[in-house]
């Protein structure tokens, strides 16, 4: 045979010159008898979103896709515009559900491999329109608010609300244009016409202060008759289906010490709570007759937001706040199912020795609850750990008290056996944890592991060295009320079947798998990567028995990291960046979907392969914040004496 190779020619061969020459050299080799194999096309699937899947936000669009040449990119469309495209695995972008309407859209991944082929693959997904949401809170001072009101704000605000503060002295009803409900503060003036102009307000007011309970026709007029204050935090539910009461029956300790308004309301009112025979929670539905008699413009309402009490709520204080806000939102006229980001559980996942080269190798096929987290909710591969140690208790006690290991205020944690000793001891003063702030106000905490070393913690804060609780009723020292250590799947069923029957408020995960393989088998290793897929199943039994109930989905976050990453057969160096890098996912009510951490938290620096120690000006997201990040989900101010993420500033909202 021949083909023309003359002279230089080679050298000015188009495509088509090349193609034809590769052609004749496969079909020499094949002794002439057979043709060049024939490139298929690549084959692609979008992993996620689910066919049918509703979505809102921002959502990841991830495909796989495979080839028998190379897989050049997976290109992503919406209704056959671009969104983005990935050249590597797993191929993936972010994708605005907001630039497109409310209702069915098609979405498109589409493969191209290097020989210019491509494929495709389409579903369809449901865009849910964000709900528009806004308070209009009047105080005395918007530029200095009380810290109640602060608090009160931040809860708003953290529950999806735009909170708009309005001054006293100048607010008009055209300032509630547009509000889901207007919120008239304890500092107000109440002799200030401006606040008086609201009373008439087509839309639901909840009126915190007492001394306005009669302008509004909530109480009739007379002061400590009809409304006034006393000292008190506790709550007695007088109607317990009623949904401003969370579900709560019996006492509650809504707060610790302080003040709570009461009044004697209209008698059309629905009385939900008492503090004594006093009304401290009611509310009345529009037209309904007022106190004067006249029908009600708009929803009216009180619950107790008095001086700084919110800024010492529990949890239950928190829940019936937000059940009073949904309440409201809805126009006093139905009992919605609870919104998305009132969080009354928080599941903490931690996963011994995750190396965050183990899910990329893995894939979505691999590591199928791990994508999850990262399309559902808020994520990044790229957190550290504490900057001293790389180790298990260290790493561990500083997640769940917020505090450094040997920096100023740590807690000293830095062995990696149980010595038989307590975290206070190491650290010289009492630590306080998670678990102290949950069990002290009423709630329930559980702590599952594999590793017996993990007893360290539960004997700091037990019966004998827990801290004696002072807040509200004595609810003992062992802060720890569940504490089960067995294997893998036993604490997973554990947990699962307390999910589904009596969820405490903090649970607390540990799984020691992929650790234990790798110091046997070696840290990436192929045991060590299969290890880590069989914990991402177990993962993703705790998310469906969440997302399989509705009260539950719309209650709980689970937050998942790691102690440190390995490579070889240790982990204990920690200027190592195989060691000190950890993955960190948030998923569930009130978190965003398909967001990376980094991006939405600008007040953190993506540190690379770097290793800032804390008095980097801006920091990294540390495994350590989980402590801080908890309480605040749970309604919590920061854990006394805790260093890391102290202000609760870790955005997560969707």
């Amino acid at each position: 045979m021949t083909f023309p190779v003359y002279a230089a020619g080679p050298t000015t061969f188009t495509a088509d010159g090349w193609a034809l020459f590769d052609a004749t050299v496969a079909w020499t080799a094949a002794n002439c008898t057979a043709g060049p194999p024939v490139d298929d096309p690549p084959e692609v699937s979008l992993t996620s979103p689910a066919e049918g899947a509703v979505v809102s936000g921002t959502v990841a669009l991830t495909a796989s896709a495979t080839d028998d040449v190379t897989v050049t990119d997976v290109g992503f469309a919406v209704d056959g515009v671009d969104v983005g495209s990935d050249s590597s695995t797993p191929y993936s972008v972010l994708w605005d559900s907001a630039t497109v309407a409310a209702g069915t859209h098609s979405v498109t991944a589409t493969a191209r491999d290097s020989a210019g082929q491509t494929a495709t693959s389409t579903v369809s997904v449901t865009v849910q329109a964000a709900a528009a949401r806004s308070v209009l809170f009047v105080v005395a001072t918007p530029g200095t608010p009380t810290a109640g009101e602060s608090a009160v704000r931040n809860r708003l605000a953290g529950s999806g609300y735009t909170v708009t503060l309005a001054d006293d002295n100048t607010v008009t009803p055209a300032a509630a244009a547009g509000a889901a409900f207007v919120l008239v503060g304890q500092s107000v003036n109440a002799n200030l016409a401006a606040v008086k102009s609201l009373t008439g307000l087509a839309l639901p007011v909840w009126v915190a202060k007492p001394y306005l309970f009669d302008d509004f026709g909530l109480t009739g007029p007379v002061a400590g008759t009809d409304y006034a204050d006393k000292p008190g935090s506790a709550l007695t539910i007088a109607a317990p289906g009623h949904p401003m009461a969370a579900g709560r029956t019996g006492t509650v300790p809504i707060q610790s010490g302080g003040r709570l308004s009461y009044g004697r309301p209209a008698t059309a009112a629905t009385v939900v709570s008492r503090a004594g025979v006093d009304a401290t929670a009611f509310s009345l539905s529009v037209g309904q007759p007022l106190a004067g008699g006249a029908a009600a413009p708009g929803c009216r309402l009180s619950f107790p937001v008095y001086g700084n009490g919110p800024a010492t709520f529990t949890v239950d204080g928190w829940a019936m706040f937000d059940a009073t806000a949904t309440w409201a939102a809805a126009g006093c006229t139905a009992g919605p199912p609870p919104e998305p980001g009132v969080v009354r559980h928080v599941v903490l996942v931690s996963v011994d020795g995750l190396n965050p080269q183990a899910i990329t190798q893995l894939g979505p096929a691999g590591a199928p609850t791990f994508y999850r987290l990262m399309s559902e909710g808020v994520s990044t591969l790229n957190a550290r750990t504490t900057y001293e140690a790389t180790q298990t208790l260290p790493n561990h006690t500083s997640m769940v008290t917020g505090r450094p290991v040997t920096a100023t205020g740590g807690h000293r944690v830095t062995f990696n056996e149980d010595n038989g000793s307590t975290v206070h001891l190491s650290a010289g003063e009492y630590c306080a944890g998670v678990f102290d702030l949950v069990h002290d106000t009423g709630g329930d905490t559980a702590l599952y592991t594999g590793k017996a070393k993990f007893d360290f913690l539960d004997r700091s804060w037990n019966a004998t060295n827990g801290a004696v609780d002072v807040v509200g009723p004595d609810d003992g020292r062992d802060k720890i009320d569940t504490y089960l250590r067995t294997d893998d799947q036993a604490t997973t069923d554990a947990l699962v079947a307390a999910l589904g029957s009596d969820p405490a408020e903090f649970s607390m995960m540990h799984y020691p798998g992929p650790d234990g393989v790798g110091h046997g088998q070696g840290f990436m290793s192929a045991p060590y990567v299969a290890e880590v897929g069989a914990t991402d199943a177990l993962i993703g039994q705790l998310l469906d028995a969440v997302a399989g109930d509705p009260e539950l989905a719309a209650s709980t976050v689970v937050v998942v990291t790691s102690d440190h990453g390995g490579l070889g057969m240790s982990h204990a160096d920690a200027t190592q960046a195989v060691n000190y890098t950890v993955p960190l996912f948030a998923w569930g009510a009130g978190v965003a979907a398909g967001a990376d951490l980094y991006t939405r938290n600008p007040d953190r620096a993506d540190p690379a392969t770097g290793r800032p120690d804390y008095s980097a000006p801006i920091q990294p997201i540390r495994n350590a914040e989980v402590g801080n990040l908890i309480a605040e989900l749970l309604g919590f101010g920061p854990i006394p004496g805790s260093r890391i993420n102290l202000n609760q500033s870790l955005d997560l909202a969707g």
